[in-house]
């Protein structure tokens, strides 16, 4: 009762370079799948800025392993799913943060590789993880939607709605905290598009590193890959649907609507 219900967004269409991941946000030398790796590990081995081996459970099927190559760390709603439910809106700092998000553990979670890519990119309306983990699975899916602020379309609802009714009995779960930067729940969710506000390209004259407390722009116009652009971090999509970022490069100093 707390998503709002509304069909996904195809326009612009998603390009998973819009949410930058895995980062080192803490500067530990660890990036957020080790991190999250660390975390289930039930070994408790010690790991540098690399955890290679230890014991994890994937939870989507229950098998074991004690290597982390054969593992995914699984954004249980995925990327491309978070765009179209309400992330193609955002701003490129939000992204980043759900990309990343070591705030909430169901956001990410280790799984075994062949699992994590039979899900895909796939809502509970079209993969569904083995019955005795079903009803877990979609009432973390809707906490996690809940955290963002994202939308679930009507399929997806009514998938929900048939695990939740049939074998979650009295289940219940624990709401997480709205992630920060999101409207205050009374506000949110989004009913419409949002405004986008354009980024003017002018040429910047050097890098900018925008502040923490003013999130990057986005550009509601179509960008001309190559130009000159401001402020950094802003994205912005071309006239063939492709999203750019306003960044410098290793031989430009100059910020430009780069790939």
């Amino acid at each position: 009762a707390r998503l709002e219900v509304r069909a996904e967004v195809t326009s612009p269409r998603y390009e998973r370079s819009a949410f930058r991941h895995w980062v080192d946000a803490d500067g530990d030398c660890q990036d957020t799948r080790v991190e999250v790796l660390v975390r289930e590990d039930r070994a408790g081995s010690r790991h540098g800025c690399r955890a290679t081996t230890g014991t994890w459970v994937s939870w989507l099927d229950g098998r074991t392993s004690t290597a982390s190559r054969g593992l995914d760390v699984d954004h249980l709603v995925a990327l491309a799913e978070a765009w179209g439910s309400g992330a193609y809106a955002w701003t490129w700092s939000t992204r980043e943060a759900f990309a990343n998000d070591l705030g909430y553990e169901w956001s990410l979670r280790a799984v075994t590789a062949s699992v994590n890519r039979s899900k895909s990119d796939r809502d509970p309306a079209g993969w569904l993880p083995a019955a005795a983990v079903r009803c877990e699975y979609v009432s973390r899916w809707m906490a996690v939607k809940y955290r963002w602020g994202l939308s679930v379309d009507p399929a997806e609802r009514s998938a929900i709605l048939r695990i939740l009714e049939g074998s979650c009995g009295g289940a219940s779960v624990v709401l997480p905290a709205l992630a920060p930067g999101l409207p205050a729940e009374g506000v949110r969710p989004v009913t419409s598009p949002l405004p986008i506000p354009s980024a003017p390209a002018t040429p910047a004259p050097s890098p900018a590193t925008p502040a923490e407390s003013t999130p990057p722009a986005e550009s509601s116009k179509p960008v001309t890959p190559g130009a000159f652009c401001a402020p950094a971090g802003a994205t912005g999509v071309s006239a063939k649907g492709v999203v750019y970022v306003c960044r410098t490069s290793d031989t430009d100093p100059r910020n430009r609507w780069r790939r």
